[in-house]
């Protein structure tokens, strides 16, 4: 088609009449005689046996309703597949393909998540101490932390310890300075790294009162601070073998993950400077950082910014807080699937830009997590946000829908690891351990702005 009209070379897709007429040609029929058919595929239901199931690629067509017992049910699913994705023996040997799987095999250090998880051939990705993202794993072992808080099944609080057994193993290294220590893998140290291990000890010490890890939490607090400039903003890399931060280098995500860790190390240990700390932090993210050219038009990923909006509260009550995660939710909102608006029904409550691309599981889950930090920040300032709320009730039931469970896997080649995981997307049946974090995470944050204690 052409969408400007007075522009005749720009033309967008496919010419639909001269498709038809290629069928036609090939068929060596008329177009008129051209008919499109639709097969209806079933399964049967495995809670209700007898009961037929209308599946749509791989999946149950009907997402399971929004409720506080089917969300609690998910979270735990969440939890126990990160549970069984952690490393409890390297010896252990684990089938792998795709990059740098060159044996069909590998093994890797204990008490790392396994990454990628392919459903369909039960097969990994290869991973090992110098191939591995930290900041992901931190942020699951966050997940696991959070995860007992809300359910105190000690399963979970054995999987975040030795999860954190890990970081503190990374941490032990060359990565140190004078008040502070940091999670390292090789001669460069990535703020997320250690933000997300701090807020994982700071969400562990708030969730079992346990003060084995405060010595760790206390230090990694203190390369937050180190690596803080005097206007707020944060330093995102550091040089391990120079000891010193490195000025020129800014990333995605790690000046929210930063303020967000600074803010819960205040919950766990009392440190004022903390949370004075993670508000200097906000105010540059939502001040000065948003002058810069691309941010007039567009926001950023900015999930872990309101979340730290949130958890600086009562301490700072900022407006300006509020009407900048309102205005985030807005933007992300426009992005969301709602119903109506697609012939796919199975893309309702994910983001995405085109029907061409099925959206992606991750976001739901993160953005939910910025969402109810920020509708519970308007129930704090007195006008609850039904927009917000709407929003997380659409994108918790895209991640009901996709989460996998003993009633829509049987694609899966290994259904009981399998349960809990999170696909990519409708059509990408792969499986990120940070998806799963994400999606869990916003689960719980859900359950507990729209069911658990006000």
């Amino acid at each position: 088609g052409k969408p400007l009209k007075f522009v005749k070379e720009l033309k967008i897709g496919e010419n639909l009449d001269a498709v038809e007429q290629t069928l036609a040609n090939r068929a060596r029929s008329p177009v008129d005689t051209l008919y499109r058919e639709q097969l209806l595929s079933l399964v049967d239901s495995l809670e209700n046996p007898g009961e037929a199931k209308v599946v749509l690629r791989g999946n149950i067509r009907d997402a399971l309703e929004v409720n506080r017992e089917n969300v609690l049910a998910a979270a735990i699913r969440g939890g126990d597949y990160m549970i069984r994705s952690l490393v409890a023996d390297s010896s252990a040997t684990y089938r792998c393909k795709g990059l740098g799987c060159r044996t069909g095999s590998f093994r890797t250090d204990k008490g790392q998540f396994l990454y990628m998880y392919h459903i369909m051939d039960d097969l990994l990705d290869y991973q090992s101490r110098s191939f591995y993202n930290l900041p992901r794993h931190a942020g699951t072992t966050y997940a696991l932390a959070n995860l007992y808080r809300l359910t105190r099944m000690p399963r979970f609080k054995k999987g975040a310890e030795e999860a954190i057994a890990y970081l503190r193993f990374m941490a032990s290294g060359r990565c140190r300075g004078p008040g502070f220590r940091c999670v390292a893998n090789g001669n460069f140290a990535s703020l997320g790294s250690s933000a997300l291990a701090l807020l994982a000890v700071a969400e562990y010490r708030l969730a079992t009162g346990d003060h084995t890890y405060d010595d760790l939490g206390r230090s990694l607090a203190g390369f937050m601070l180190y690596m803080q400039r005097k206007d707020g903003s944060f330093r995102h890399m550091y040089d391990v073998q120079n000891k010193r931060p490195i000025e020129d280098m800014q990333l995605l995500y790690y000046a929210g993950e930063a303020s967000l860790a600074l803010a819960k190390s205040y919950r766990a240990w009392g440190v004022r400077a903390y949370v004075e700390a993670a508000a200097r932090g906000i105010d540059d993210l939502i001040g000065p950082q948003m002058r810069q050219l691309p941010f007039r038009f567009a926001f950023g990923e900015e999930h872990w910014t309101c979340q730290a909006a949130r958890a600086v509260w009562p301490e700072f009550k900022k407006k300006a807080y509020l009407e900048y995660c309102l205005n985030f939710a807005d933007y992300v909102g426009r992005q969301q699937w709602k119903p109506g608006e697609s012939g796919f029904v199975d893309f309702v409550g994910g983001y995405g830009v085109t029907p061409m691309m099925p959206p992606h599981t991750n976001g739901s889950g993160s953005r939910t997590e910025a969402n109810v930090s920020t509708f519970e920040l308007s129930r704090l300032h007195g006008s609850p946000s039904a927009a917000v709320e709407a929003q997380i009730r659409r994108a918790v039931s895209y991640v009901l829908r996709h989460q996998r469970r003993p009633e829509n896997c049987w694609l899966c080649a290994n259904p009981e690891h399998a349960s809990g995981a999170v696909p990519t997307s409708p059509v990408e049946l792969e499986t990120r351990i940070d998806t799963v974090q994400h999606t869990t995470s916003g689960l719980i944050r859900a359950y507990n702005a729209l069911w658990g204690k006000q």
